[in-house]
């Protein structure tokens, strides 16, 4: 109870930062609705740096890209039910009175999917390379205060979201990466090798 109140008392202190900056309203709200297809976008762009950079294109990093993709979506598909035992309601049903700059909708709070995605990508750009991993964290910590600023979510939801997508990324690594690189070995003397990696910037079908 203590830690609820603490969070309830957080998430109106960002709201109240939140009627006072009304300049900020289009881009947070901006971010909070399109914050899934932004961590889309950036997974891509992090797999075509692995693609077609000399530097990154390691067929490890490959399999990393992969697993956090696949990791991703595993994530937010445990989390769905997650979502229904413990039927929090979002803060603009259940607080009066609050700013609200997003769509009501009906579906529960805890854990957040946005936190999930956030927790699960930046888990497994940090398995590729440190800098990526921060970049990665910063867009997160900036998606995950959009949806506590346009009053979508709790500060607790969006945690509890990054942790279940940071632990199911790393134990689908450590199970899966094994299976995933055999797959690669096997796609590379099929066509769909050209959307495999170059490493040392040579296409794979010039190394034999």
């Amino acid at each position: 109870m203590l830690l609820q109140n603490i969070d309830k008392s957080e998430f109106l202190s960002v709201n109240r930062f939140a009627q006072r900056t009304s300049w900020l309203h289009g881009f947070m709200r901006f971010i909070s609705n399109e914050g899934v297809y932004i961590f889309i976008l950036f997974l891509i762009s992090v797999y075509l740096l692995i693609r077609f950079l000399p530097k990154w294109s390691t067929k490890d990093n490959l399999v990393k890209v992969i697993i956090t993709g696949l990791g991703t979506l595993i994530a937010i598909g445990i989390n769905q039910p997650l979502t229904h035992i413990f039927k929090e309601p979002r803060p603009f049903n259940a607080l009066p009175h609050i700013l609200v700059l997003i769509n009501r909708v009906h579906d529960y709070s805890f854990p957040s999917d946005h936190g999930v995605m956030v927790g699960a990508v930046t888990a497994g750009m940090f398995l590729i390379s440190p800098v990526i991993g921060v970049i990665s964290l910063v867009l997160g910590l900036i998606v995950a205060f959009s949806r506590v600023y346009t009053a979508a979510h709790y500060p607790h939801d969006l945690i509890a979201g990054m942790i279940v997508g940071l632990v199911v990324v790393l134990v689908c690594y450590k199970l899966l990466k094994k299976l995933v690189a055999l797959t690669i070995d096997y796609l590379e003397k099929t066509p769909l090798n050209i959307f495999l990696v170059r490493e040392s910037g040579v296409p794979k079908e010039e190394n034999r």
